[in-house]
């Protein structure tokens, strides 16, 4: 955990029958306080602890006197009876402790395993493995080193002033007994790296169920808003991002809908390729250089009056032969020569990779970006012999038919939007990069 040195403490613990102290030595919550110094500290009683509110008050009286420390103090008074009922106790102590935990975001949060019946020690146990926040399960060892056998805490011959004076954790060489389970830090990193496993790979459904128990709930939102992205969902994706700390930079730069729409359907894609489904890679890059495609003709052409709306495609349009020749007629004639030399046909109306590809190829459209577009027609057409098979198309397969890695196609993929969109963040290409160092910075 990050700059713990400078981070708040605070402590979430329940009270058993050695607290405040026993046999003249410190109970847990004392001496966890003692040790730590946490800056505030919540209790959580049962109906018989709150008989002994009076006791805590004076422990915490002792403390200011004696170790000039005052932490501030929340009591929860739970009012269960029955302190060994566990669905009793689960759900109020979880919710104690989730509205502790939510009103000192980014605190440590020291979790005391050593008061209270086993039931409560079960569910403080649970908590201390949760990674959603930073957590520090505390055990104080007995004194003893076995089951105490002086007189607790609710016995009528209990002295809490002799207990207090005559306190020997008071002695300057008193032992620290205080002691953190390794299970539990070894629990919380195996259960992060799972699910950086996810991440890394993009897979945000996976991910976003496994941040639920393993993440803090800010970065749970984090994942959430990945997953939407991931799944086309915009106005989710915004509505999740507004919530969010403005640093992520989630939408970088001023871009229109159209170049959201672009980049947001790469970034889709890049998943596909981070997991290698090269068949559902392929049937994409047909739909986003067809946009590409189209949305290059709009800077170049007067697009709407050469195109008429495709029916029962919302704002799709299809390109007309006739309004080309009458609009531009030298660039058809152009266009026509090559498109009949190639296909010894005619070109028809249309809206397909293959259709605009030639188009372009007619209008001295730059190089670097025309050689992209040749290869996506070219992928395009080797759609179905690739993708049509009873096995995946794999990285091999691709390369081969791209004719570069899948790495350089990427780098090309994302130089074309750029050009496509002159006002386009290269940040907005790093979102996956970028939020997943932002999880394992603050998590």
């Amino acid at each position: 955990m990050e700059h713990q040195a400078e981070r708040r403490r605070i402590l979430f613990s329940c009270a058993g029958t050695t607290d405040p102290a026993r046999g003249q030595r410190d109970g847990g919550i004392m001496h966890i306080a003692r040790h730590y110094r946490p800056d505030k500290i919540r209790l959580f009683l049962s109906a018989e602890m709150e008989k002994n509110i009076p006791l805590y008050e004076r422990a915490f009286a002792f403390m200011r006197e004696h170790w000039r420390y005052a932490p501030e103090v929340d009591i929860v008074k739970s009012g269960i009876g029955d302190p060994s009922d566990l669905d009793a106790l689960d759900e109020r102590m979880r919710a104690a402790f989730e509205a502790f935990a939510e009103s000192c975001p980014g605190a440590e949060i020291l979790i005391n395993l050593s008061s209270g019946t086993p039931q409560m020690e079960i569910i403080l146990s649970q908590l201390a493995l949760s990674g959603r926040y930073r957590v520090a399960g505390v055990q104080v060892k007995s004194p003893e080193r076995k089951a105490g056998t002086t007189e607790r805490a609710n016995s009528l011959r209990y002295n809490p002033q002799e207990e207090l004076e005559n306190n020997q954790d008071e002695l300057p060489d008193a032992p620290n007994r205080c002691v953190t389970p390794n299970l539990f830090p070894i629990r919380r990193e195996r259960c992060w790296r799972e699910l950086r496993a996810l991440l890394e790979r993009g897979d945000y459904a996976a991910a976003l169920d496994r941040a639920e128990g393993c993440l803090p709930p800010a970065l749970t939102g984090v994942v959430a808003h990945l997953r939407a992205r991931d799944l086309l969902r915009d106005d989710e994706a915004r509505t999740i991002a507004a919530r969010l700390p403005p640093e992520l930079n989630l939408y970088p730069g001023a871009g229109t809908s159209e170049y959201w729409n672009a980049v947001n359907y790469w970034l889709m894609m890049k998943n596909l390729m981070r997991t290698e489904r090269y068949s559902d890679f392929l049937l994409r890059l047909s739909v986003l250089a067809l946009y590409l495609e189209e949305d290059y003709l709009r800077t170049r052409l007067d697009y709407d009056a050469l195109t008429y709306p495709l029916p029962g495609y919302d704002g799709d349009r299809v390109l007309s032969m006739d309004a080309l020749r009458g609009r531009e007629p030298a660039l058809y004639e152009k266009f026509l020569a090559a498109f009949q030399k190639e296909t010894k046909s005619k070109p028809r109306d249309d809206r397909s990779v293959f259709l605009y590809t030639r188009l372009l190829r007619s209008m001295g459209t730059p190089k670097r970006l025309m050689k992209f577009f040749n290869v996506c027609d070219n992928l395009s057409g080797q759609r179905n012999h690739l993708a049509h098979r009873l096995r995946a198309v794999s990285r091999t397969d691709f390369e081969k038919a791209a004719q570069m890695s899948a790495e350089t196609f990427a780098k090309e993929i994302e130089r074309t939007i750029q050009s496509v969109y002159p006002d386009c963040d290269p940040a907005a290409f790093t979102l996956h990069e970028r939020c997943l160092a932002y999880i394992e910075d603050n998590r």
